[in-house]
């Protein structure tokens, strides 16, 4: 019987610590501007913004979690027939 090592992937990569640094990165950039140049349009588009960054970050870790590779099935082999081990002797002490 072969038996593979066991491999260690990461979570997510490098593709999902850069999608979720520029989501935050991008709402900080727009909440300045909304701080720098306050008004009920632009909050209504920070929000917004926020929001898109929230459903990017969710679908990209829907989109990992998805195509994380499924283990393979072993292939199917002769069953192994063990026989069990003979009765040894014991001392039994009063």
């Amino acid at each position: 019987m072969t038996t593979t090592p066991p491999t260690h992937e990461s979570a997510g990569g490098d593709g999902l610590l850069f999608v979720i640094a520029a989501a935050v990165v991008g709402v900080v950039t727009a909440e300045a501007l909304f701080i720098a140049f306050s008004s009920w349009w632009l909050m209504v588009a920070v929000l917004v913004f926020a929001m898109i960054a929230a459903v990017g970050v969710a679908a990209t870790l829907v989109r990992m979690m998805d195509d994380k590779p499924q283990a393979q099935p072993e292939p199917e082999s002769e069953p192994v027939t063990r026989r069990a081990p003979a009765p040894r002797a014991r001392v039994i002490a009063h």
